[in-house]
């Protein structure tokens, strides 16, 4: 028997967070709870032609603690990110997720924009049109589609 959509029930079993004031629910609480700002001088490009050169960077941030090396070479940053949230989120729910129960279990991904490394190396630097357009024409859809191809592989193979 199908149960209606309005009578499912969801329940929030496990959290995992990647952000610039700490890289797991803890750190991250304890970084809420004593007032810690995350917002720096931007790093990871040159920001001088910007107005505004400050943003909440993930830093000190080694994607290979948290999946494979050569996985990570093919993903870009926020996906790194996205990929150790989901997994600290199954870990902390004590999931064992498997081909039987896959389609049963379901991870919910915030991402600001998502991808700009990747669409910075494809088209060619930072720069103001590049940047609108990874921010208007590809962002949402981008950090909607490409987080979710990686999460496979939380799944325990028999």
């Amino acid at each position: 028997m199908e149960i209606p959509l309005t009578q499912r029930r969801v329940v929030i079993t496990g959290l995992g967070v990647v952000a610039s004031i700490g890289h797991n629910v803890n750190d991250f609480w304890a970084s809420l709870v004593a007032g810690r700002c995350g917002i720096q001088r931007v790093t990871h490009f040159d920001p001088t032609a910007y107005a505004s050169q400050i943003g909440a960077e993930v830093r000190d941030w080694d994607a290979a603690q948290h999946m494979d090396p050569k996985e990570a070479r093919r993903n870009d940053r926020y996906t790194h990110f996205a990929f150790a949230a989901a997994r600290q989120a199954v870990a902390d729910a004590a999931l064992d997720v498997t081909h039987e129960n896959g389609d049963r279990v379901g991870v919910i991904i915030g991402s600001g924009i998502g991808g700009m490394h990747g669409g910075r190396r494809q088209r060619g630097g930072h720069h103001a049109t590049v940047l609108r357009r990874l921010l208007l024409d590809e962002g949402d859809e981008h950090a909607q589609r490409r987080p979710a191809e990686s999460l496979p592989a939380l799944r325990q193979e028999p």
